[in-house]
């Protein structure tokens, strides 16, 4: 089961007709694999939403350690 198309809402039928990953963690979902990260510009097997973005997430760390020196 594909849980980044059953939160997106997609049919029954889609999100139960593959997974997200395979076993070696590259993404297997064809909706994810088309998105691309706003952040880094990651897609295709290495995709994932912002949520899951390295980069941005060293971004907003960075952001905050910035923020709080001042």
């Amino acid at each position: 089961m594909c849980t980044f198309c059953k939160t997106n809402g997609e049919p029954e039928h889609i999100y139960k007709s593959h997974s997200i990953k395979n076993i070696q963690g590259r993404v297997t979902c064809p909706l994810l694999k088309e998105y691309i990260c706003p952040a880094c510009g990651q897609s295709g097997e290495n995709a994932h939403t912002i949520t899951y973005c390295k980069k941005f997430k060293t971004q907003k760390r960075d952001r905050i350690l910035m923020d709080s020196r001042f």
